[in-house]
C-alpha cells in the first residue's frame, strides 16, 4: 500500500489507466490516499474515474481523507454535488466537506444536491450553513408532524430561527426544573444568539444572570456553547460581561473538573480569536483568563488547554504564570512546570524562570 502511494506520488501519469483497467474494491483505500496527487496531474480524468457508479466504495473511503476533500472543494459545483450524491452517507460527507468550501459556495452546493439540509446536518452543523438556507430549512422541518410531537427536536430547530423571534421562549426554558433541560436550554439560547449576530450576543449575555447560580452540568453546557460562538459575532463590548460570567462560575461551590476544562477551553478560544484576527483586546482577555483560571484550579486541566495554542502563546502564558509556579514549588508542587516543559519542549529554554524551577 505504501509502495503504491509512493509510486503514484513520484509518477502519477500511468497509474490512473491501470486503476481503471484492473479495478477491484480492495483497491479503494490505496487509491483514496493517492487521489490528491492524481487530481493534481489530471483533475478532470481523476474525478471522472472517482464518480463512476461502480466505485461507490472509493467515494466512501475518500470521506476520511481531508486532502481529497480539499481537492474536491476546488472543483465546480456540479462535480461536488455528484460526489456527494454518488456515495452512501451523504450527511456525513456534507458535514466534512462544508468547512472546506467558501461560505459563498455552500448554498449552491447544497441546492445542487437536490433537497434541503436534513435534520442531523442542520442541527449539528448549523454554523456552516448560510443564514437564509438555515432558516428556510428549519421552518420546513418544523412543519413536519413528527417534529411537532418531539419537544426537544422542535426547540432545537426553533433555535435556528432569528433570535428576536424566539429568544423569549428560549430564555424561559432556562428556568425549567430539570438540570438536563436547563443545560439544553442554555445551549440553544447561546447557539441562537451566536448564529444571529453581535446584537443578539449582547442581549444573550445580559440575560444570563441566573447562570451564575446554576449547577455544574449547566455551567459545563453553557461554557461549551460559548466556546462555539463564531469569532465574527464577538465584540470588545462583550468582554466585561463574559469576564463576569467566568468569575461567577469560578466562584461556584459545585465546580467540577469538567467545568474547569470548559473555563480553560473558553479562555483559549478567546486567546486564539485575538491572535488569528489581530484583535489585541481578545488576546489580552484570553491570556488574563487563562492565567486566572490556571492559578485557581492548579495543573489538572491546563495541559489540555495549552495543547492547541501556538508555541509562542504557551511561552507567554508560562512567563505570566511563573510567580504562581514559584509559589507552588515552595510547597513541593511541580506538576504545572512539568506540563509547560512538556508542551514547550526545546523552547522551554526561552523561559528562565521555568528552567530554574525544573532544576529544583
Amino acid at each position: 500500500r505504501g509502495g503504491v502511494t509512493a509510486a503514484v506520488e513520484a509518477a502519477p501519469g500511468p497509474w490512473l489507466p491501470l486503476f481503471e483497467r484492473f479495478w477491484v474494491e480492495d483497491l479503494s483505500p490505496v487509491v483514496a490516499e493517492s487521489l490528491p496527487r492524481l487530481a493534481r496531474a489530471d483533475a478532470e480524468a481523476t474525478w471522472r474515474f472517482v464518480l463512476d457508479p461502480a466505485r461507490a466504495s472509493l467515494i466512501r473511503a475518500s470521506y476520511y481523507h481531508r486532502r481529497v476533500l480539499r481537492r474536491l472543494a476546488e472543483q465546480d459545483t456540479a462535480t461536488i454535488a455528484a460526489f456527494l450524491l454518488a456515495g452512501p452517507g451523504r450527511d456525513h460527507a456534507q458535514a466534512r466537506l462544508l468547512p472546506m468550501l467558501a461560505p459563498s459556495r455552500r448554498e449552491a452546493v447544497l441546492t445542487a444536491c437536490g433537497d434541503e439540509p436534513r435534520s442531523p446536518l442542520l442541527r449539528r452543523h448549523a454554523a456552516l450553513l448560510p443564514k437564509r438556507l438555515r432558516r428556510r430549512a428549519a421552518r420546513e422541518q418544523l412543519s413536519h408532524r413528527k417534529v411537532a410531537d418531539d419537544r426537544a427536536l422542535r426547540e432545537d430547530l426553533r433555535s435556528l430561527l432569528p433570535f428576536r423571534e424566539v429568544h423569549r421562549e428560549l430564555l424561559a426554558a432556562t428556568g425549567r426544573s430539570s438540570t438536563l433541560e436547563r443545560s439544553a436550554a442554555y445551549e440553544r439560547l447561546i447557539r441562537c444568539a451566536g448564529l444571529d449576530g453581535p446584537k443578539a450576543v449582547t442581549t444573550m449575555l445580559g440575560a444570563t444572570d441566573r447562570l451564575a447560580r446554576e449547577q455544574d452540568p449547566v455551567h459545563v453546557a453553557a461554557l461549551g456553547a460559548l466556546a462555539k460562538v463564531p469569532a465574527h459575532r464577538w465584540q470588545e463590548a462583550h468582554l466585561p460581561r463574559l469576564g463576569e460570567l467566568i468569575d461567577a462560575v469560578l466562584g461556584s461551590p459545585w465546580r467540577s473538573s469538567q467545568t474547569n476544562h470548559g473555563l480553560l477551553r473558553l479562555a483559549s478560544r478567546m486567546l486564539l480569536l485575538g491572535m488569528s484576527h489581530r484583535r489585541p483586546a481578545f488576546t489580552e482577555f484570553g491570556y488574563g483568563q487563562l492565567e486566572r483560571v490556571a492559578a485557581e484550579i492548579g495543573s489538572r486541566d491546563i495541559a489540555a488547554a495549552v495543547r492547541p495554542l501556538p508555541t509562542g502563546a504557551v511561552v507567554e502564558l508560562c512567563r505570566r504564570l511563573a510567580p504562581v509556579m514559584a509559589g507552588q514549588a515552595e510547597v513541593g508542587r511541580f506538576k504545572l512546570p512539568l506540563v509547560f516543559a512538556e508542551a514547550l519542549g526545546r523552547r522551554a529554554g526561552e523561559v528562565p524562570e521555568l528552567l530554574a524551577l525544573l532544576r529544583e
